[in-house]
């Protein structure tokens, strides 16, 4: 900005009102939480809004904030901001910026400086892998017409970027990538927990296989499981787990599992906590994430700073992530898939071959991907 006076900072924090957050939810919290940690004289104004009563379960934050939270029917609000763009939030919270960590729509006048955060435009390109509602709640959200009134575009990878280039026709110098930032939780839990939670799902300590994202078809859980299937009886001392909330779609993943008779051998833990997540990453053999697009791929990352094994696939972002410091199928080649997981199960010298490649990546932080995120917004 041109002058050295404190700043009001509006932050669309609606996806934080998730009781169960990953993905955008989990960037939005980091971000916030970061940016408050660096910067002390601005103020930041964060907007929610739900028909119900949300004010105890939202994230707590430390720094110069304040808080607003309405109570407007949200369906009807979105559809209602489709035909007619008013209150223009910007004026109702009083900002001179505003960030929106997620394109949900929201009206802003044309005065005030805009950034958004594109994660991926995997639903323009594969419809396939979402459902009728989510189909229609992105067309209603229209990112293309985010993107294009937005002054500025947060990418969260060079993949993605070219994505919204060449989808969108936006301009490149409009887009800046910031890649998405790791914690190492682990630091924050003891060892004798760790149990607990194996003991919770019924694992031993190196004897599982991990899948950890939400249950949808982008992920590609029904390729994991296919895959096991071939090669779970050359590898009986292995379990797999697959964590994670249930997304769109997902009702096949648990038909298949019964169709192969696998029940006593696929764990499903549905969502975990912080907690749960450092155990099952720390005590897992390896970790098998083949998912068809990625905007980023946080949980690749995630596994990266438990010099696990990981499997991955050689599409989208993944490979710009993380490089050569896993190995890379192709998603769609079921026999590539379980090949690897045989191979991953059997041979002991891969952990010290790929944890010596992760060391060369440089380390993702949230504090880092704030401290840019920061910078652009005051630019």
């Amino acid at each position: 900005m041109a002058d050295n006076k404190a700043l009001r900072i509006g932050i669309d924090a609606r996806v934080l009102q998730d009781p169960k957050p990953s993905g955008i939810p989990q960037y939005a919290f980091n971000v916030i939480k970061e940016i408050l940690k660096l910067d002390q004289k601005n103020k930041y104004v964060l907007f929610y809004n739900s028909f119900r009563k949300i004010e105890k379960s939202l994230p707590q934050f430390e720094g110069n904030i304040e808080t607003k939270v309405y109570h407007w029917p949200n369906k009807f609000l979105e559809w209602f901001w489709k035909v007619i763009p008013y209150p223009k939030i910007d004026k109702v919270l009083d900002v001179d910026i505003f960030f929106s960590p997620h394109f949900i729509n929201i009206p802003l006048s044309k005065s005030v400086k805009k950034t958004v955060t594109v994660h991926d435009l995997s639903f323009i390109k594969n419809k396939r892998y979402f459902s009728l509602i989510k189909n229609l709640w992105h067309w209603q959200m229209n990112p293309r017409v985010a993107c294009k009134k937005f002054d500025k575009i947060i990418s969260v990878s060079e993949a993605t970027k070219k994505d919204i280039i060449n989808l969108y026709g936006i301009k490149k110098d409009k887009i800046k990538t910031i890649h998405n930032g790791t914690r190492r939780i682990y630091n924050f839990y003891e060892n004798e927990n760790e149990s607990v939670t194996l003991k919770k799902f019924g694992l031993e300590n190196k004897k599982y296989l991990l899948f950890l994202a939400t249950l949808e078809p982008r992920k590609n859980v029904e390729g994991v499981i296919d895959a096991y299937a071939f090669v779970c009886n050359q590898i009986p001392e292995y379990k797999l787990v697959i964590a994670g909330k249930k997304g769109w779609l997902f009702k096949n993943i648990f038909k298949k599992v019964k169709r192969y008779g696998l029940q006593e051998k696929v764990v499903f833990t549905d969502f975990v906590n912080n907690e749960e997540k450092h155990a099952l990453f720390k005590n897992s053999k390896a970790f098998v994430f083949p998912s068809f697009c990625e905007g980023f791929g946080l949980p690749v990352i995630e596994a990266k700073n438990y010099s696990i094994p990981i499997i991955t696939s050689c599409v989208s972002s993944i490979p710009e992530i993380i490089k050569d410091a896993a190995i890379l199928i192709n998603p769609h080649n079921i026999n590539d898939l379980s090949t690897t997981i045989l191979e991953v199960s059997k041979n002991d010298r891969l952990p010290a071959i790929l944890k010596s490649k992760m060391e060369e990546i440089n380390e993702t932080t949230w504090r880092n991907c704030a401290f840019q995120t920061l910078n652009y917004l005051l630019s």
